[in-house]
This record gives structure tokens, C-alpha cells and sequence, in this order.
């Protein structure tokens, strides 16, 4: 996507305002008369194309368009300071500040799509290239959509580049009619495999194609199939779905894979990965907008200059297996820059584990944590990966076992192949459905462990379809200490700000300003 915007960023400066806009509720009249006359060359298909990226890109610049994450059981963050938005969430009690802008950056990013859908046919072009130009805008709208659905819940749905400051609310059905509806679309009209730059780098696939697709529609059924509609019958969809992309890798239709060694997968240097089933990609060397603030995110003060935006919570780490997996996603030792000394994360002010798989280096070079975060750029380049080949093998996995009530071969085939790469012994056999099911639950929230950048299968939305959030809440509230080493016990330093659970608590709230505009924007 790098090659993407370098187009793109060429005609920032010559148009490409009128398909965008910094805020959802502003309306850019400009846009109206652009619409008349652009998509008159294969270029300016491709230009409306590269401004649809530079919008994915926003979606994950800065962590504050993931608040959400904060709820589930693997992150904390910190006491006090500037993250005060981070710990509305952590302790259950957000507010509607607009400080969380996810609704900000998923609706600028639709609008963005729907300039593409709804005027891609004008263009002069071959119908196959136009048909994959709206493949790739439908693919990206169900992504900003899949997000929102289950952040929000019901929401305006926004099929036009205009703004309707009366729209009413469309319910989770609705809306996942749609993001099925926008996926099939793709999965039919986009290639298996580009063939070139911009849409192929690295001999990776940066733009969607109908396995990413296929992919991403296989956990859209496992949601449905949970917390709120909970229509059971998705699972057996979810299922087929996935199936149909572990088959094409099985016949050589798909180039994904397992990296052989966990460790590598959130590194620079596997940047463009086949095991990334789809992904974001960033350059910080063209500023502001275009790179990843994740470099520091999660690295401790202590060690010589993380933010401290987020920590790993104590009993996720504590119950994570040893082995390379936990070694690559927590620092073994934490660098204290006053002493120079490396010390268990216990011994820091910090008193949580430190998440390092997001954390980047001096100069562009990998987090060392034995010398801390020290000269580290407060910008980052790092990839996003929003869906790897590991998660869609346990898609399969949990899905086939709540589906048919027992796992088969295949189903065990799948969740092994990740256990054994993170080190741990194959899944006893014989389980039941819903011991295996909660089983491949586990391995999947180790697997994404302290990683939500964009992920659409983060801890959270994990907790979120399958109603363990009130449970998570519930042993927040009491916080009891976790002995961490022999005779040494800590506890986590956010409590719960509210007494008593409620299921909206799982929707984060409308925005108090689009509130004020819209006042179909209630609860």
C-alpha cells in the first residue's frame, strides 16, 4: 500500500478533498460537483481508489479509534496521566466524549467507499476493472461497517457521499445484511491474485481479494452467531466459509501460510506477509497521517520513554502458556533507563507486564527490550494486521465444533497447527463441541494477545459475541491480588467505576457532538 500512496499522495493537493472530509457530519459541497465530471479516465479510478486507502490508513493511525479494547481481559492501562479516554473504557464507564473517534474515522472511510461504488461505472474503463475498483470499495466499506456494528451497535447506515443529519438508526441486522451483501460482492468480482503494483508488493497482495474476502464474511457469520443476535445457524456458514479458504491453500489457490516462527509475525522485516490475510500498511516518511503512532504505544515510561497507553493486564499474562508466543508478545525483562538494569515487570513502578509485539526501535529497527525505548520515534511504520491465516483456522475450528456439536479431524488439524507453533502440545482428543469451542477461545486470545490495531477479531470482540465481558467485569470488581513469582503478589491499578453490569455497557456511546445533529442518535 506503500506504492498505493505514493500515487495517491501526487493528487492530494488537486482534488482529492472532494471525497473527503475530517468529521462524518461535515459535508463538502465541492463533493457534488466532482462527482459530475471525475471518473472520466482509468487514472482518476485510480486516483478516487488511493484516497480510499489513505482513509483505511487513518482507521489505525492513532490507537484512539480503539478505546473499545480497553474492556477486554488482556490490556490495562495507565492510573493516571493523559489516558483518561483509555480508562473510561478500562473501568467500564465511557463516556461520550468525542476524544474516541472511531465514529469519525470508519464513517470518513465509508463515505470514501461509497464515492467509489457509486460512481466507478462512469468511467471509461473495461467493466472486469470497474467491477474490481467497487469490489475493492465494498470490501473496505464491510470492514468500516463490521467495525462500527460492534462498537456502536444500531447506527446510521450512509449509502451516499452526502450527509443526512436526520438518519435514523438501522438495527445490527440490518447492518450486517449489508456488510454480507457488500462482501459476497467482492468475493465475486475480485482476482484470487493481483499481478502487479500497486495492488501487489512484495510478491504480497495489498488490495483485498476474494480469499480476504471469503475470510472476512467467515467471522462476520461467527458473530452473528453471537452476542446480539445469536442466530446459531451462522455457525455452520462460518464454517463453509472458512473451509473454502483452508481448502484453497490446500490446493495451491492460496499463497497463505504460518510463519514458521511466531516471533516474526509483527516484525518490519515480515512486513509484507502471507500470513496476513489482509492488512494495513504505513510509511511515516510522508508524515502526519501516513504512518502508525504504535511505536511507543505500549512500551513503559521506565524504560526510557513508551507512552504507557497500554499494559498487559496481569492474569491474561499469568494464564498465557510459556513459549515463544508469550516470549514475542511480552518482554521477558523490563529496561530501566535510571539504573541502565534489565528487571522482572513486577519490579517497576509500572507493576504490569509490558506489551512489546507493537513496539518499534530507534531508526526503524526492532524493539530490543534489553535496551528499552530509549531514542525510539514516537512514529511508527509498523504493518497492521487486521486478519491472519492463524485466525482463520480457528474461525474453522470453533465454528465446525459449535456447528456440528463435536470437532472433526480437520478442526483439530487446525487449532494444533497454531498450538504447536506457539510451543505448546496438540489439544487433548475427544473433547466435547463446547469444551473444544471454549479451547480454540483461549488459543485465539493468546494468539492475538495485547494486538488490536485494527484486528477484527481483538480480545474484545471475542469477549464481546460470547458474553464474557460481565464475568471480566465482575472479577475487576473484586481484583484479587495474583501471586506472579513465588511469594510476590500484585493487582490491577484500574477499578471499575460503575456497581452493577448492563449489556450496554458493550456498546460504546454515540458521540455527544453527531448527538446534538442527529437526534435519532439514542439508546
Amino acid at each position: 500500500m506503500k506504492n498505493i500512496l505514493k500515487k495517491g499522495i501526487l493528487f492530494l493537493s488537486c482534488g482529492l478533498f472532494l471525497i473527503s472530509c475530517d468529521d462524518f457530519l461535515e459535508s463538502d459541497p465541492k463533493g457534488k460537483l466532482a462527482k459530475e465530471t471525475f471518473f472520466a479516465t482509468g487514472d482518476e479510478l485510480q486516483m478516487s481508489l488511493n484516497s480510499m486507502f489513505q482513509k483505511v490508513m487513518l482507521t489505525g493511525q492513532a490507537n484512539t479509534s480503539m478505546n473499545y479494547a480497553w474492556m477486554a481481559d488482556d490490556i490495562t492501562t495507565h492510573p493516571q496521566s493523559n489516558k483518561q479516554t483509555y480508562r473510561e473504557f478500562d473501568n467500564f464507564a465511557p463516556s461520550d466524549n468525542s476524544s474516541f473517534n472511531a465514529w469519525d474515522v470508519y464513517y470518513v472511510l465509508i463515505k470514501s467507499a461509497n464515492f467509489v461504488i457509486n460512481n466507478a461505472d462512469k468511467t471509461p474503463v473495461d467493466e472486469t476493472i470497474i467491477k474490481q475498483a467497487i469490489g475493492q470499495a465494498r470490501f473496505w466499506r464491510a470492514y468500516a461497517y463490521y467495525m462500527l456494528v460492534r462498537i456502536y451497535g444500531p447506527m446510521p447506515v450512509l449509502l451516499e457521499e452526502e450527509v443526512n443529519y436526520d438518519a435514523v438508526l438501522a438495527d445490527e441486522a440490518t447492518i450486517y445484511q449489508l456488510i454480507i451483501e457488500d462482501l459476497q460482492y467482492a468475493e465475486s468480482n475480485l482476482p484470487t491474485d493481483w499481478a502487479n503494483a500497486p495492488q501487489k508488493i512484495n510478491g504480497v497482495n495489498v488490495y483485498a481479494t476474494d480469499g480476504a474476502a471469503k475470510s472476512l464474511l467467515a467471522h462476520v457469520y461467527l458473530s452473528m452467531a453471537g452476542w446480539p443476535l445469536k442466530q446459531q445457524d451462522k455457525y455452520a456458514l462460518s464454517r463453509d466459509k472458512a473451509k473454502e479458504v483452508i481448502d484453497g491453500v490446500t490446493s495451491g489457490k492460496y499463497s497463505y501460510v504460518l510463519l514458521s516462527d511466531f516471533g516474526k509475525i509483527y516484525t518490519k522485516e515480515y512486513s509484507y506477509s502471507h500470513e496476513d490475510i489482509i492488512a494495513v500498511y504505513y510509511n511515516k516518511a510522508w508524515g502526519w497521517q501516513d504512518n502508525s503512532m504504535s511505536a511507543l504505544c505500549g512500551l513503559f515510561e521506565s524504560a526510557g520513554g513508551g507512552w504507557s497507553d497500554f499494559w498487559g493486564e496481569i492474569k491474561f499474562w499469568k494464564e498465557m502458556p510459556d513459549g515463544p508466543r508469550k516470549n514475542a508478545i511480552y518482554s521477558p525483562k523490563v529496561y530501566q533507563n535510571e539504573t541502565g538494569e534489565l528487571v522482572d515487570w513486577w519490579e517497576t513502578w509500572e507493576n504490569h507486564p509490558q506489551v512489546i509485539s507493537v513496539g518499534e526501535g530507534p531508526g526503524g529497527t526492532e524493539y530490543d527490550y534489553t535496551k528499552g525505548a530509549v531514542g525510539v520515534d514516537w512514529l511508527g511504520e509498523k504493518t497492521h494486521r487486521i486478519f491472519r491465516y492463524s485466525e482463520l483456522l480457528l474461525t474453522y475450528a470453533e465454528a465446525q465444533a459449535r456447528a456440528d456439536g463435536t470437532p472433526n479431524a480437520l478442526a483439530y488439524e487446525c487449532v494444533n497447527k497454531v498450538r504447536n507453533r506457539a510451543g505448546l502440545e496438540d489439544l487433548s482428543p475427544g473433547l466435547s463441541g463446547d469444551a473444544f469451542a471454549k479451547a480454540v477461545v483461549a488459543e485465539h486470545g493468546w494468539e492475538v494477545g495485547g494486538y488490536y490495531w485494527g484486528n477484527i477479531a481483538c480480545r474484545f470482540f471475542d469477549m464481546q459475541r460470547l458474553q464474557l465481558l460481565e464475568g471480566h467485569f465482575n472479577y475487576r470488581k473484586e481484583n484479587p491480588e495474583i501471586e506472579v513469582a513465588s511469594g510476590i503478589f500484585r493487582k490491577e491499578s484500574i477499578a471499575v467505576a460503575v456497581s452493577s453490569w448492563n449489556d450496554n455497557i458493550m456498546y460504546a456511546p454515540y458521540p455527544a457532538r453527531d448527538k446534538a445533529l442527529n437526534p435519532n442518535l439514542k439508546r
